[in-house]
């Protein structure tokens, strides 16, 4: 997993707060002689995929009837981007809740937007406006794109967080490769709701709220400040590295990051 590479020092230590500065470091790339042009060639590939997200979110936004430069307070010149590398096994054993098979379950990613190049083996699984579980199949030459939380916030709800969620390959076949990319608001920025055009056709019944600020039918509450909001999406997603190296962290009950001294807390 590659981030925004930063000279400053590693922030991860504990004790650091708002903790989402504990998202700030360099990367700790393979070392150079034992796979060689590695960091070069990722490094363009997150260039290149940089440039498409800009391209893409100034598409989405004069889809709103807005400048394509309505969103660039909350980028800057350091967007909080992340790209990795995944191996998804065949898996053999089944998720002890539901029984059922995943590689990565139902989630909704906490940025703007996700860019994903896929194998052939396929796997991947999106909910349609029914509520229904859809194939996204690989297909030759194309690259997947789904929209995060915070595009949700910045629309007022009018463009939806695309849940989805992987499943495994089958037994004994080969595992399935993928690189997803997030291009994601700077770590400081503010999402709020961008005033839209009165003449923008809904295809579906405007939320009540322009706030759009869960997903997953309210259980995933969504943070205005984005960097809170990626450190949650961690959080919730590896419970086990928030335990291991984020020991004076915890989940509240509604799913969000404190510190387990309360004397510390905001």
């Amino acid at each position: 997993e590659f981030g925004v590479e930063s000279a400053v020092p590693d922030m991860t230590a504990v004790g650091v707060f708002p903790v989402y500065r504990r998202l700030i470091g360099p990367n700790q790339w393979p070392d150079e002689s034992k796979v060689p042009g590695f960091r070069g060639a990722m490094e363009g590939v997150m260039g290149g995929m940089h440039t498409l997200s800009l391209t893409l979110m100034g598409a989405l936004l004069e889809a709103l009837g807005l400048p394509d430069t309505a969103l660039d307070s909350t980028i800057g010149d350091r967007p909080n981007m992340q790209m990795k590398i995944a191996r998804y096994p065949p898996q053999r054993g089944e998720d002890s809740v539901s029984g059922a098979k995943y590689g990565v379950g139902a989630h909704t990613d906490s940025g703007y937007l996700s860019i994903l190049l896929q194998d052939e083996v396929g796997g991947l699984q999106v909910r349609n406006g029914e509520g229904r579980w859809v194939d996204a199949p690989p297909l030759p030459g194309a690259l997947v794109i789904n929209f995060g939380e915070m595009l949700q916030l910045a629309s007022g709800g009018f463009y939806l967080a695309t849940e989805h969620r992987v499943l495994p390959p089958p037994a004994h076949g080969p595992a399935r490769l993928s690189v997803p990319y997030f291009f994601n608001p700077n770590l400081e920025a503010q999402i709020s709701s961008l005033e839209l055009p009165p003449s923008l056709q809904w295809q579906r019944p405007p939320p009540s709220s322009l706030s759009g600020s869960s997903t997953h039918a309210g259980r995933n509450k969504l943070l205005s400040q984005y960097g809170d909001n990626a450190f949650k999406s961690l959080a919730r997603s590896h419970p086990a590295v928030l335990a291991r190296h984020h020991p004076d962290l915890e989940l509240s009950d509604e799913g969000l990051v404190q510190p387990r001294d309360a004397s510390v807390r905001q």
